[in-house]
């Protein structure tokens, strides 16, 4: 049997970032009507990761509920407070991608970056525990864990800057 497909389809397939992004509208409809996601995920607070902004992060298969890509949410301004109806997702992968329209985005492109190296750099670490196959003991020490990777990383761009 000989499988014929088209151009757009072969593209497709190869695509490195081949994420579905959403419209505003269609974000804001998914979140209406899945107000009680974000009970699926647990918040990490800025203030232990070390990012600008408050994360989001599937503990409970959520994405797979309903389905959609795996994805964490982060909170679209700078506020402490983990504001949950303020929030973009944005696509956990080895390339992580913002998964609504650019437009929506309220941080900064620098900010939504570090948001972007954090997810890589823990990318199998947050697919676990989206998965349910790591405890939540296992899961924040190794966050800490990277999260301190993520603080050198940073001092050490900061470091080549002052010294180029």
């Amino acid at each position: 049997m000989e499988i014929i497909i088209n151009e757009n389809q072969y593209t497709r397939l190869f695509k490195k970032d081949d994420k579905v992004k959403l419209s505003e509208e269609d974000f804001n409809l998914y979140r209406k009507q899945n107000k009680e996601e974000m009970w699926e995920f647990h918040i990490l607070r800025k203030s232990n990761t070390g990012l600008p902004v408050n994360i989001f992060v599937d503990e409970n298969k959520s994405y797979k509920m309903r389905n959609h890509d795996l994805w964490i949410y982060f909170q679209n301004d700078y506020n402490d407070n983990g504001n949950h109806n303020n929030v973009l997702p944005i696509s956990i992968d080895i390339n992580p991608q913002l998964m609504v329209n650019s437009s929506l985005l309220k941080i900064s492109q620098s900010d939504l970056e570090k948001i972007k190296k954090f997810v890589k750099l823990n990318r199998v670490i947050l697919k676990k525990h989206a998965n349910g196959t790591i405890d939540d003991e296992d899961f924040w020490w190794k966050m800490d864990v990277n999260r301190l990777n993520l603080e050198e990383s940073f001092n050490k761009v900061l470091l080549m800057a002052v010294v180029s």
